[in-house]
C-alpha cells in the first residue's frame, strides 16, 4: 500500500560532513532561462540574497527577477518557448511577465569550507535527475574552466567578494546556480503534454552536490492540487483546483487525527469532478488524499 500523502514540500537543507566539515545549502527557485533578458537581474538577486541571509525568501515572486524559494515543482515551472510571450503555462501573460519566455527550476548552491579549509568553484559538481524512467531532466554540471562572476561569486574568509578570475581560485564560500532541463513548448497542446508527463504519480526531481569529497542532495516533489470544500444545501462538497494535473487521487477520511486516526477510503477525486461527502450535520471529520 502506498503511504498517504498529506503535504509534499521540499526544504532547503544544510548537511555537515563530519570529516571535511564542508557545509552545503541547496535552494531551488523558479527563474528565467539563462538566455532571457531578465536572467542577469534574477540571478544577481538570488546571489545577493543568499550571500546576505544564507537563504531565499518564501512566497510568490513579485516579478520575473524576484528570486524566491520554490518548495515544490509543477509542470509550469519547467517550460520555455522561443515563439511568443509565455510565463508558467500562460501564453501572452500580463505585465510584468509580457516579455518572458517561460522559465525553469534553478538550483542555487552554497558551499562553505570548514574551519581552516577552503573551497573553489571548480571543486563543485552538480548532478540533476528526475524520477521518470527516461530521466529526462538528467544532467551533470561541473565548473572547471569557468570563472567567478557577480552571479557566481566566491567569498573569502574576511568577507571580500570574488566576482572574477578562474574557478580554481580558493575561497571560503561559493554561491552558484544550476538550471534544470526545461521543456520547449509552442502551443497549448505542448503545454498540456508537459503537464500530463509531470503528472505521473509521485514524480520528482533531485539534485546531488559534491565538493571536497563531501556531498548533499535534495528532492523536489511534484505539486499536488489544492482541495476545495464548500457547503451547499447542507451537503459537504469536495473538489480540486484545476492546475493541469491529470492524475486522479484517492480520498480518505477519518473522525480523528494522530494515533487514534482510522482512515477509510471515501472515493476518487478527479479533475473537474465534485464529490458529495455527505451531510454537514453528520459531524466534523478529516480528509486527506494520495495518488
Amino acid at each position: 500500500m502506498k503511504t498517504p500523502i498529506l503535504i509534499l514540500v521540499a526544504f532547503a537543507i544544510t548537511v555537515l560532513n563530519a570529516v571535511a566539515a564542508t557545509t552545503f545549502k541547496v535552494l531551488p527557485s523558479f527563474g528565467p532561462p539563462a538566455n532571457a533578458a531578465s536572467f542577469q537581474a534574477y540571478a544577481l538577486d538570488a546571489a545577493v540574497k543568499i550571500k546576505s541571509s544564507g537563504t531565499l525568501p518564501t512566497g510568490a515572486p513579485n516579478g520575473p527577477t524576484d528570486a524566491r524559494f520554490l518548495p515544490s515543482v509543477g509542470a509550469d515551472d519547467l517550460m520555455t518557448t522561443t515563439t511568443a510571450a509565455f510565463y508558467r503555462g500562460v501564453f501572452s501573460p500580463p505585465s510584468p511577465y509580457n516579455n518572458e519566455r517561460g522559465g525553469t527550476v534553478w538550483w542555487w548552491i552554497e558551499v562553505t569550507a570548514g574551519t581552516g579549509e577552503t573551497v573553489s568553484l571548480a571543486d563543485i559538481a552538480v548532478t540533476l535527475n528526475s524520477s521518470d524512467s527516461g530521466n529526462v531532466l538528467g544532467k551533470t554540471v561541473t565548473f572547471t574552466g569557468t570563472f567567478y562572476s557577480p552571479t557566481s561569486p566566491g567569498i573569502l574568509a574576511d568577507g571580500t567578494e570574488v566576482t572574477s578570475g578562474p574557478a580554481s581560485q580558493q575561497v571560503k564560500r561559493v554561491i552558484v546556480g544550476v538550471a534544470s532541463v526545461s521543456f520547449s513548448v509552442g502551443t497549448s497542446g505542448d503545454v498540456q503534454a508537459v503537464r500530463d508527463f509531470i503528472g505521473q504519480a509521485n514524480w520528482s526531481t533531485r539534485t546531488v552536490v559534491t565538493a571536497k569529497g563531501a556531498s548533499s542532495s535534495l528532492v523536489l516533489n511534484r505539486i499536488m492540487p489544492t482541495l476545495k470544500v464548500s457547503n451547499s444545501g447542507g451537503r459537504l462538497l469536495l473538489s480540486r483546483e484545476n492546475n493541469g494535473d491529470p492524475v486522479s487521487y484517492e480520498i480518505q477520511k477519518s473522525a480523528a487525527l494522530g494515533a487514534s486516526a482510522v482512515w477509510s477510503s471515501a472515493g476518487i477525486i478527479s479533475p473537474g469532478v465534485t464529490n458529495d461527502m455527505g451531510s454537514v450535520a453528520s459531524g466534523a471529520g478529516f480528509i486527506r488524499y494520495k495518488p
